[in-house]
């Protein structure tokens, strides 16, 4: 039934039969409701996506065994800007025990992904408790949503609890990292300083992620960061990771230094560079760019591949 709503562009016969599909009492059905609702974009939904995730948190384990209903409902309210925090906090600490070969896994990890997210819209003194809480949840996933709602928030005090997280370190690199970014979108400056700290670290995995969030940052000052990482790199994987950092920024200082490699480094380093530039925007000007900076160099084939 729901699928064949799809098809329908009347937005108020859609939102008609809706109604009775969020109240289903399959979570397959209100799943799919949800998600359509979201899609759509149907705002006069908003009383039965709420109903129907209360009481698919009241009856989780029998009627949403997988969370998709809970998770669909709230991602639909959130994307219809709904005002009431109190389903997202709901959300923010739900656990659900389910049986599993091994003993009972907790199947709520992508609500409380899901909810933490849509929290940093309100932002607030309730909000950044959840989030400190959250930072050392048992599941990665939440904990590098929670660091990078922090960001989202857009809170002074944010930058406090991420620089406490940095420093207290993750079992994941990817969630010291989200708290990196964090930090740098609240305070650049002082983000800066502790991402050249961590460009020094041993922490096995951790220097790739903080290139990537220096890369987008798209901060000026982050490039001398990433220039002195890449003289320090031996190892070729990494060159080019260091490379694609360096072309996220998109400034016109990390524009020009790529086109230097291009012109002079050695074909492995212009290689990696093309590529990074390759990912810019006005691409035609950007390849001719490239091609008068590598004339001569025999290096046509790997322009072409760049911009296939």
């Amino acid at each position: 039934m729901v699928r064949a709503l799809r098809a329908n562009p009347d937005d108020a016969a859609v939102a008609s039969a809706l109604v009775k599909a969020l109240a289903h009492p399959s979570a397959v059905v209100v799943t799919m409701a949800a998600d359509l609702a979201g899609e759509r974009e149907l705002s006069a939904l908003t009383p039965e996506l709420v109903a129907a995730l209360a009481r698919l948190y009241e009856n989780a384990t029998e009627a949403d065994p997988t969370c998709a209903g809970k998770i669909a409902c709230a991602t639909a309210l959130d994307t219809l800007n709904y005002t009431d925090k109190a389903p997202f906090l709901h959300g923010a600490f739900f656990i659900q025990m389910q049986p599993a070969w091994g003993g009972p896994v907790d199947v709520a990890t992508g609500l409380r992904v899901r909810c933490i997210l849509a929290l940093a819209r309100f932002g607030g003194l309730d909000v950044l408790m959840v989030l400190a809480e959250a930072l050392s949840d048992e599941h990665e996933a939440v904990r590098g949503a929670a660091a990078q709602s922090l960001a989202f928030c857009g809170e002074p005090a944010g930058a406090a609890m991420a620089l406490q997280k940095i420093r207290a370190g993750d079992k994941d690199p990817a969630v010291t990292a989200d708290a990196l970014g964090a930090l740098i979108t609240l305070r650049p400056v002082d983000g800066l300083q502790r991402a050249g700290t961590l460009l020094q670290s041993r922490t096995p995995g951790l220097r790739p992620f903080v290139r990537l969030i220096l890369g987008q940052s798209r901060l000026p000052d982050a490039l001398p960061l990433l220039t002195r990482e890449l003289t320090g790199l031996v190892n070729p994987a990494e060159r080019r990771e260091a490379f694609v950092a360096i072309g996220l920024l998109r400034t016109a200082n990390s524009v020009a230094f790529l086109l230097d490699c291009v012109r002079g480094s050695p074909i492995a380093d212009a290689s990696a560079a093309i590529a990074a530039l390759a990912t810019q925007s006005q691409a035609d000007a950007m390849r001719e760019s490239i091609a008068t900076a590598a004339n001569g160099r025999n290096l046509d084939a790997t322009i072409r591949e760049a911009f296939a």
